[in-house]
């Protein structure tokens, strides 16, 4: 509540602002609760990732329906009405019969929107995973093939329960206003996932907190130690921060603009950035290999989507990141299915 009264003191809110908090429903207390329309928030996320008690267990995070459920109702009782509910697919010993379970017992609840993440295993960058128990005599991690057929069968139960499918793995409520500006055609994405805030600045509080800005990207000090002194000696607590090219706003708006499955003008988005019209070309036996694959249309320049594409707009928009490391990517990252 200080947090956000301190906020209104220092900015000007709209009066229809959305404020927006992630929640996990394991933590939350009446109390705590109360405290929420006081503050102003009036749409809520819930992490649920699953709801199988073998999965919870080996993923270290024991959490019944009956959990998510006294969440869900204690926040609609204090008016704060729009909820949103994290789902994960690929995670160790699920099969697609675990995520139809969970979304079914999930869509009961009526959330307003829906994001279904693939599980990205990490270890390396992130620690706390090496907790999360990835082998059994069973099954452990799903495969390529096992993770698609998670994904593809959620997306099918959740459209079929009437949600307007955003981007990949994002749904939401025909009268969501994120369902409404996308089927307008008003689509937008920033760094941290679909909105409909078209924005082009995106300010960062906190440790390790990442600022977008029209000319680049600053990230705040990761230790809370540094940022507090920062904070208390009047400085900027930024830690580091990345400055923009032409050539990498250029991207940036074409990775964009594909996420949000638009038509994509490559020639003209290049004369927008002040760049040349073949910045691409080096692109062409890629996209035309796009193109045979049926993930994409393409011709003279001009690019969009198939529907069979939608489900790989990750791996199409991939190729027009200059900084992406596809040699030792593999090595670096999880799947991106």
């Amino acid at each position: 509540t200080s947090i956000m009264a301190r906020l209104r003191d220092r900015f000007t809110l709209a009066h229809d602002a959305e404020v927006a908090i992630e929640l996990d429903p394991r933590k939350l207390t009446e109390e705590f609760m109360n405290a929420l329309p006081e503050a102003g928030i009036n749409r809520a996320s819930l992490g649920v990732q699953d709801l199988n008690p073998m999965i919870q267990k080996r993923i270290n995070r024991v959490q019944p329906l009956s959990t998510v459920r006294y969440a869900v109702d204690g926040l609609r009782r204090r008016g704060i009405k729009r909820i949103n509910m994290d789902i994960m697919y690929g995670l160790p010993g699920q099969r697609v019969s675990h995520v139809v379970k969970t979304l079914t017992k999930v869509l009961n609840l009526h959330p307003d929107r829906l994001a279904v993440f693939g599980y990205a295993h990490v270890p390396w960058f992130k620690k706390h995973q090496k907790m999360v128990e990835i082998k059994t005599r069973n099954h452990g991690l799903p495969d390529t093939m096992e993770r698609l057929e998670q994904a593809e069968a959620a997306r099918q139960l959740i459209t079929a329960a009437g949600y307007v499918e955003i981007g990949m793995d994002h749904y939401a409520r025909p009268d969501d206003p994120m369902a409404i500006a996308w089927k307008a055609g008003h689509r937008q994405r920033n760094f941290q996932g679909f909105t409909t805030d078209n924005a082009n600045t995106l300010i960062g509080f906190g440790a390790s907190a990442i600022s977008s800005l029209p000319e680049g990207y600053s990230q705040n000090q990761p230790h809370i130690a540094q940022y507090r002194t920062a904070v208390m000696n009047g400085e900027h607590p930024i830690a580091r921060g990345i400055t923009l090219t032409q050539d990498d706003k250029l991207r940036r708006q074409v990775i964009s603009d594909i996420m949000c499955e638009k038509v994509v003008n490559l020639a003209g988005l290049c004369r927008e950035f002040d760049r040349p019209a073949d910045s691409f070309s080096s692109l062409e036996p890629a996209l035309q290999q796009l193109t045979e694959d049926g993930l994409i249309l393409y011709s003279e320049g001009w690019l969009v989507l198939t529907h069979a594409g939608r489900r790989f707009s990750r791996s199409v928009a991939a190729i027009f990141d200059a900084y992406l490391d596809t040699a030792n990517s593999a090595t670096k990252h999880s799947q991106a299915s």
